[in-house]
């Protein structure tokens, strides 16, 4: 419903009504994650947590702020470098792990299969399965 204001003004405005399509999907975003956030129990979001997300934003800016230096760059080869920029940054600050490049490293590998644990339920008229 937020479109129903927002195109019409940023159309007015700007020329450009997907610029209040892409404004309203943001702020819709932003309520979403607010209520998730508030139905959490006590004590999930924890301090390292904040940590994490801090560390995370702060290369997402300095990635951001380098491709904003930097001319512009065909999106073909801009993409690309922009993930190993932020990739190299998230190992430069300890976001990513030795060993999640071990586990990452094992699925790129296809090791054979370990079969799933699928749970089994005996299937008698009329019950459902507990």
């Amino acid at each position: 419903g937020l479109e129903l204001l927002l195109i019409p003004y940023w159309q007015h405005r700007t020329g450009n009504g997907g610029v209040g399509v892409s404004l309203s999907f943001v702020l819709s975003e932003v309520v979403m994650l607010t209520g998730g956030v508030l139905l959490m129990p006590k004590g999930t979001l924890g301090k390292s947590l904040v940590h994490d997300g801090g560390r995370a934003l702060g290369c997402a800016l300095l990635t951001a702020g380098l491709f904003y230096l930097l001319p512009h760059q065909r999106p073909w080869l801009g993409v690309p470098l922009c993930i190993l920029v932020f990739t190299g940054l998230s190992l430069a600050c300890g976001l990513i792990r030795k060993q999640d490049l071990h586990v990452l490293k094992g699925l790129l590998r296809r090791q054979a299969a370990v079969p799933a644990v699928v749970p089994e339920f005996a299937e008698t008229q009329g019950a459902a399965p507990e």
